[in-house]
């Protein structure tokens, strides 16, 4: 499906799990929908505003710019958010954070992107994988919910790809759309080329 915002995809999904199918991923009883994949047609339509859900402004860039910086550092990131120290194994750092899979280590992801996009405008290899193996073997209390971000130019136009493996729509979904499309729209200032349309797997 296509959505105009993220606004308008998160009241349809909203709806739709009033109606889902039930399981208890462990233990916690949950209602779920399996497959969904969402497109949003302007990527800066970002903000979740209405009467189920308002997002923390302040939470979503502090976020952001956490992964900007590259840093699991929990200090950090519980400025912004309280429930953080919740999914940390030693009260110091957050296993799963994006920002040191994304842009750290001696070759960063992000970087290698560009690099390829650069080079070859049409190359399907633009993938950035954060969800990695060793999470399959890992008992942290914070394994990585976005499996995959993957990027396409295409008509003059960077267009962004989700997958994620579990997505919570009330506390997840709006901030994960808000920095991978911000993500999105940086990679194709970087690129100097349109911003394309996002999806969400």
């Amino acid at each position: 499906m296509i959505f105009k915002s993220v606004n308008e995809a998160f009241m349809y999904y909203i709806k739709q799990l009033q109606s889902a199918s039930e399981s208890k991923p462990r233990g916690m009883k949950i209602k779920e929908c399996l497959g969904v994949c969402f497109s949003i047609a302007n990527p800066r339509d970002r903000i979740t505003n209405n009467s189920i859900r308002q997002m923390s402004l302040s939470f979503a860039f502090g976020e952001f710019f956490w992964y900007l910086r590259g840093s699991d550092r929990l200090d950090i990131i519980e400025y912004y958010s309280k429930i953080y120290p919740q999914f940390s194994d030693d009260k110091v750092t957050v296993n799963g954070a994006y920002g040191p899979r994304i842009f750290g280590g001696v070759l960063s992801q992000w970087e290698q992107v560009k690099k390829l996009l650069l080079e070859d405008p049409d190359s399907r290899q633009a993938v950035i994988s954060i969800h990695q193996p060793r999470d399959l073997f890992s008992s942290s209390l914070d394994i990585p919910c976005t499996c995959v971000l993957q990027y396409f130019i295409r008509n003059g136009q960077l267009n962004g790809i989700t997958y994620m493996r579990s997505n919570d729509i009330y506390l997840g979904m709006p901030y994960d759309i808000f920095s991978f499309t911000m993500l999105q729209e940086m990679l194709a200032v970087e690129l100097n080329v349109e911003l394309g349309s996002y999806t969400h797997i």
